[in-house]
């Protein structure tokens, strides 16, 4: 299969979950560092108790949507319209030749991150309460910033300029 049909108009949206999973780990690395400055700053905006889960809880959001995006095959035996990396390409092959797979923290925590990420489930109970000690933010950074990287130089400058995104208002 050539290179996705509606590839082009699902880039801006792709380079929004981009855009967004880097502040947040941003904003995680200043709660996780006491003598930060800005960590006082966030407190006094939010509740420092829920600071870090806020930026956690968008951060993993962002790092799950890039994850399925990077890693993710699409099923071939049902209709599906998740958007994946191998879609900017004239084949599948072309990415799967690349071989970007998620790291182990990825792989070994893909259930947790969706249950966490979940509705009210029954599931989410064994994971207990959302809390910034119990996430790796650096290992998560890495290993989507890996296959990023990978996906961002494969690409022609002309596909680079599909994912323009304007900042929402």
């Amino acid at each position: 299969m050539p290179i996705h049909p509606k590839a082009q108009d699902a880039a801006p949206m792709i380079m929004y979950e981009w855009k967004m999973f880097k502040p947040s780990a941003k904003m995680l690395r200043i709660i996780q560092t006491v003598d930060d400055p800005r960590r006082a700053q966030l407190g006094q905006v939010l509740n420092e108790n829920y600071a870090g889960a806020v930026f956690l809880l968008s951060f993993l959001l962002h790092a799950r949507n890039l994850a399925d995006f990077l890693f993710m095959r699409p099923n071939a035996n049902e209709e599906s319209d998740d958007v994946v990396a191998e879609h900017f390409f004239e084949t599948p092959d072309e990415w799967r030749n690349r071989m970007v797979e998620p790291g182990p923290y990825l792989t070994g925590n893909k259930a947790r991150m969706y249950q966490v990420l979940a509705r009210p489930r029954f599931g989410r109970v064994e994971y207990g309460r959302l809390s910034l000690r119990k996430w790796d933010v650096d290992a998560i950074t890495r290993e989507v910033s890996q296959g990023w990287e990978v996906f961002w130089d494969s690409l022609s400058h002309e596909k680079q300029g599909w994912f323009d995104v304007v900042p929402p208002a």
